[in-house]
């Protein structure tokens, strides 16, 4: 399979340098998934197997981006296990940057002929006061066209993730979580319910 290209800010990124830092509190959360993601798109879907999923995600990435970055590009990555638990792993310090900004992701859309959904649409065309690079991003493994989530992954992302971090930045996860290019199985008031809870 081909390499590809990487953005330019990967070349800090391997090291905490505070070129590599979010500046100031962060600006909200990005939920993606591996089948429909457009920043860095994993061509072959990762299936359910017995064996770690985020191992899986790792061969592929590096097949496809080589192994340029020291760190998967996403804060968080979720995953469910063999006993159909999600688990969260936690891959980026939440203080580093996300190493794509809003210009990657608009050459991402063109160079690849990506069709986004409304949401995504609507997020790219009138929320340009949120950079991409200055936010938190969170993957789940799969695909959420095709996968039924029980609520226990909106109840986990937003009890560990969302809520916490929203607190702590004075942020409304209301206004502030912005799913792209997620499927219809994603149910973004049960997350957005599940991180205002604990507030």
């Amino acid at each position: 399979m081909a390499q590809v290209n990487l953005p330019a800010q990967t070349k800090a990124d391997s090291r905490l340098s505070s070129i590599s830092r979010i500046r100031g509190k962060i600006q909200g959360f990005v939920i993606e998934d591996s089948a429909n993601n457009i920043a860095f798109p994993i061509p072959r879907p990762i299936l359910d197997t017995s064996k770690p999923l985020l191992n899986t995600l790792h061969r592929e990435f590096n097949g496809v981006y080589g192994s340029e970055l020291d760190v998967f590009p996403w804060h968080f990555v979720v995953e469910m296990d063999a006993s159909a638990d999600y688990v969260i792993h936690m891959l980026r310090p939440i203080s580093q940057k996300f190493p794509a900004d809003r210009n990657w992701y608009e050459s991402q859309i063109k160079a690849n002929g990506v069709d986004l959904n409304s949401d995504t649409k609507d997020f790219f065309k009138n929320r340009k006061d949120k950079e991409l690079d200055q936010m938190i991003h969170i993957l789940i493994i799969g695909d959420s066209d095709l996968d039924v989530y029980a609520r226990d992954i909106y109840k986990k992302i937003g009890a560990y993730i969302i809520g916490p971090l929203s607190r702590l930045n004075f942020l409304s996860p209301v206004a502030n979580i912005f799913p792209l290019n997620m499927g219809t199985k994603f149910n973004l008031k049960a997350l957005i319910t599940a991180s205002t809870s604990g507030a």
